[in-house]
């Protein structure tokens, strides 16, 4: 389907089988900077999936503001599930687009025919949880919240940073850091104030109110660094036994930070840690 054209000053727009086309007359300059964007939005946003600028007849770009122009109306497609595509850029302009880190937002094509290519492909996969990796950290936090802090604790479901129900609330934390030959990352052990409060005067035998900094990383009471390595021993011995038994070297974990919820008795209520 051809849509009818749209002039504006040295810009034209064209909408084609719900791509629409905006084509360049000249270099980008004034003119661009001040057309350019209400030229896209004179056009419904339901009638076309992506825009390409065209820019066949631009053999510079003179006005610095057109790449703010081009990095304002990429961020605005893409918050509406679009694309912008740059169309037969000269190796002059093409430079100066990767010059401004612009060509990740706005890909440089060297023909039209590629774009309805991109738009057919199929989304990313949905990022999943492995079992395998996450379960030894799971059992491993709730047998040493259990065996050195007497603290029942029961496992929620895991989710993705930034995706869950709740805000996760972190005012103390220990990291273990993790190398292997298929992972290199990571783990948070992260618990809210009055949490690790009370988890500290159940272990140490005295009454805490305040996390000060010998609480936080000194010793004598360096609690969370105890219950650290507490939870980097359990978790070996869980994933030595569950390794033994699934015959697997190491785990493989996709490239994503996941929040894995455990609630106490002691704050059934409290946000997760």
């Amino acid at each position: 389907m051809l849509g009818k054209y749209q002039m504006a000053t040295n810009l034209k727009s064209e909408n084609k089988d719900g791509i629409l086309f905006i084509y360049c007359a000249g270099d980008l300059g004034a003119a661009f900077v001040s057309d350019a964007i209400p030229l896209v939005q004179k056009e419904p946003p339901d009638s076309y999936r992506a825009v390409g600028l065209e820019l066949l007849a631009c053999a510079d770009i003179t006005d610095s503001n057109a790449f703010r122009t081009i990095a304002v109306l990429a961020k605005t497609l893409k918050s509406q599930d679009k694309k912008l595509f740059a169309l037969y850029a000269n190796s002059k302009v093409a430079s100066a687009i990767r010059d401004h880190g612009l060509d990740l937002a706005v890909p440089l094509l060297d023909s039209e025919d590629f774009i309805p290519q991109i738009l057919a492909k199929p989304p990313p996969p949905v990022t999943k949880i492995d079992v395998e990796f996450i379960n030894p950290f799971i059992n491993g936090a709730i047998m040493t919240l259990d065996m050195q802090c007497t603290l029942k604790a029961t496992p929620g479901k895991p989710f993705l940073k930034g995706s869950g129900p709740v805000e996760v609330v972190t005012e103390i934390a220990g990291i273990i850091g993790l190398v292997s030959p298929h992972f290199n990352g990571s783990i948070a052990i992260c618990f809210p104030k009055e949490l690790f409060l009370s988890i500290m005067s159940t272990m140490l035998g005295e009454k805490f109110d305040t996390i000060t900094k010998d609480l936080d990383d000194g010793p004598p009471h360096d609690a969370e660094s105890h219950h650290r390595a507490a939870v980097h021993d359990a978790v070996r011995r869980v994933s030595d036994r569950d390794r033994h038994r699934s015959g697997r070297d190491d785990p493989v974990a996709p490239d994503t930070r996941k929040i894995l919820p455990i609630q106490s008795r002691l704050f059934p209520d409290e946000k997760p840690s």
